[in-house]
């Protein structure tokens, strides 16, 4: 398996990996089917350091574990366009929590679901220029994540 992930940082956040990963790092996985996860963990509930996954789109899609640090409130059910992402969240977030999140491609997502049910993030900030459909494929990614990962505590 091979990734490239690294901290990053803007006005509203700082996002933080689980491990950090270069181009070039060998990571030993599990490959079945439509996804591949790494077989070292880290991050919030032991998830895997990183994952990918094919989507309905047909696109195969990395996800990684990740801490995100909030520079702003959020208010719950507002959208905050800032540092260059439209961020949303459905509960209160106050300036200087930490929230564990998967970052898959320009898209940050809380781990846990807004609900039992499972289907959507609680919080979620999608960089300005993402599509209606890389936005849902990033869903439809976390969604998969979510229910598939192997190394499960």
């Amino acid at each position: 398996m091979d990734s490239d992930f690294q901290a990053f940082e803007n006005s509203s956040f700082a996002c933080t990996p689980a491990q950090p990963l270069r181009k070039g790092d060998v990571l030993a996985a599990n490959v079945s089917g439509d996804e591949e996860w790494s077989l070292d963990t880290g991050g919030p509930q032991h998830f895997p350091i990183v994952g990918m996954v094919k989507t309905s789109d047909a696109k195969f899609h990395a996800l990684y574990p990740a801490v995100l640090k909030v520079k702003t409130d959020i208010k719950p059910g507002a959208v905050l366009h800032a540092g260059g992402y439209q961020i949303e969240a459905k509960r209160q977030v106050k300036s200087g929590e930490s929230i564990s999140v998967l970052v898959v491609g320009d898209g940050i997502l809380s781990v846990e679901a807004v609900d039992d049910a499972g289907s959507k993030p609680w919080f979620a900030a999608f960089k300005d220029d993402m599509t209606r459909n890389d936005r849902a494929s990033a869903i439809e990614t976390w969604g998969i994540g979510r229910a598939d990962r192997p190394n499960e505590a």
